[in-house]
């Protein structure tokens, strides 16, 4: 599943998925979040009075479980929960990646074409890898979210709407579960990464 709306090129795919992003993203579709907004307020400035020296960890894990809650109505308090855990795992992990010369095949482009046994092509051994712990990271809470859904304990989130509306459409598109990945998955890891940024 090609989930990464913001790389494709303008269509009418495109058109389509960005409609469903704005529709559950603007600024009057999210005050509906203001509840959830408001308790991880509360749980930051907590956490802030009783230990200030740690705000970058606080902010991260108070941004990365609004953000869990408001797209996939998980609620994530603990800074230890396991899926706060793995996205900043990974977002570290990319982060890591992406800086030019971390791998040979940044100055030595041919090693792309060499086996992954080859010496100097570890790299795709750890992009596969790492590739496989993106699509967990976006996959779970998807996972999560439905599960909760079909056993009556989902809350109000993104997801649950898209996928009422898109159960409910007798003219939906083949490809809506993709759609909804896709349009949870950007607004996922768009706040994820700005988090780790702090």
């Amino acid at each position: 599943m090609d989930w990464t709306v913001i790389f494709q090129q303008y269509g009418e795919r495109w058109r389509r998925d960005r409609t469903y992003f704005h529709q559950y993203f603007n600024q009057t579709a999210v005050e509906k979040y203001h509840e959830v907004q408001m308790k991880y307020t509360k749980v930051l400035l907590k956490r802030l009075y009783q230990s200030p020296e740690d705000s970058r960890s606080h902010l991260r894990s108070i941004l990365g479980g609004s953000i869990l809650e408001v797209t996939y109505g998980i609620e994530a308090i603990s800074e230890e929960d396991p899926l706060l855990v793995l996205s900043e795992n990974t977002i570290q992990r990319v982060t890591e990646a992406g800086i030019p010369g971390t791998y040979l095949v940044d100055i030595f482009p041919t090693l792309k074409y060499v086996p992954s046994w080859f010496p100097g092509a570890k790299f795709k051994t750890e992009l596969n890898q790492l590739g496989k712990q993106v699509t967990e990271m976006l996959n779970k809470p998807v996972e999560i979210a439905k599960s909760n859904l079909i056993n009556g304990d989902a809350r109000p989130s993104a997801i649950s709407a898209l996928i009422e509306e898109f159960e409910n459409d007798l003219d939906r598109p083949a490809d809506y579960e993709d759609i909804i990945k896709q349009i949870t998955g950007v607004a996922y890891i768009s706040a994820i990464d700005t988090a780790h940024l702090l």
